[in-house]
């Protein structure tokens, strides 16, 4: 089985041509940090519909991806660059693909991916690379007001309460330590991200399209406990069209951009009625470290 190996020389891919041989390619090994992208069983072929890419990807990198996105650029018998109708180059996208994991190419039936710009086009050489792509980061997380604590931790006489932070969510586990209830109004509570900006927030039970209407206050009984999260309200929007869904922008980045968040901070404020006595608490973290 033929292969070509692809490399990565200061940030730029440098890539080899492959013949096509009866519309059959070869194995491709795409080399980057974090290991490679094996493109496997690769064709191409046409139907009434256009030119279309049929294969696998395996991924033998050190990470899962959220997303993976290949470039490819197609080329006549004389070498010359099949411009592509759309402008740039042709790609293709894998989702959620886990390491040591294979997926098909395409998610049309029989794993097909279609090239549209370049129909009627005679393909004799491509160039394909790694163009970018998404993985999860982990974020160590400490919490420097209103004490400094590793464990996302705070207690005095009144509440405990114990916060755990995703990329989507703040999660927290609230233990109200009086003999009186507690009341949050939903309303008043805020989440002030990295820039210092302050945004509205949801709850666990409010659904997306009521995000922005009056929410109910929690009444919290004596001695009681309540999990629950925090999302600001401004992160949720509807994607339209024919697959029309909600969707969520995360707190925090994937990957490579999520180093630029190493070392910033964001807060949760949350006014807390007990006895009839308002007293506010504002939650400052810190993100101490990141890990890609």
């Amino acid at each position: 089985m033929r292969k070509v190996k692809i490399s990565i020389v200061t940030g730029v891919f440098i890539l080899l041509f492959f013949n096509l041989i009866a519309n059959a390619w070869g194995d491709i090994i795409i080399t980057m940090e974090k290991g490679s992208f094996i493109l496997k069983n690769l064709s191409f072929s046409s139907n009434v519909i256009g030119p279309y890419f049929k294969g696998d990807v395996l991924n033998n990198t050190s990470k899962d991806w959220n997303r993976v996105i290949f470039e490819v650029d197609f080329y006549d018998s004389s070498g010359n660059r099949i411009e592509n109708t759309y402008g740039g180059s042709s790609k293709f996208a894998i989702f959620d693909l886990k390491k040591g994991e294979t997926k098909r190419i395409g998610d049309a039936i029989g794993g097909m991916e279609y090239m549209f710009g370049i129909e009627g086009a005679i393909v004799s050489k491509y160039q394909i690379r790694f163009r970018n792509g998404e993985y999860p980061a982990k974020y160590i997380f400490v919490m420097t007001k209103p004490k400094e604590n590793r464990e996302l931790l705070f207690e005095d006489d009144f509440l405990r309460i114990l916060f755990s932070i995703s990329e989507m969510e703040i999660e927290f586990l609230l233990h109200n330590q009086t003999s009186n209830p507690i009341r949050i109004d939903w309303d008043q509570v805020s989440y002030v991200d990295v820039s210092s900006e302050s945004h509205k927030v949801m709850h666990s039970g409010v659904k997306y399209i009521d995000r922005e209407k009056p929410q109910a206050p929690t009444v919290l009984p004596p001695t009681a406990k309540l999990k629950d999260i925090i999302f600001p309200t401004d992160y949720v929007f509807y994607t339209s069209g024919k697959y029309g869904k909600w969707s969520r922008n995360p707190l925090f980045p994937d990957s490579t951009k999520a180093e630029l968040y190493k070392g910033k901070s964001f807060s949760v404020f949350i006014p807390f009625e007990i006895n009839g006595v308002i007293k506010n608490y504002f939650f400052t973290f810190n993100i101490e470290d990141v890990e890609i």
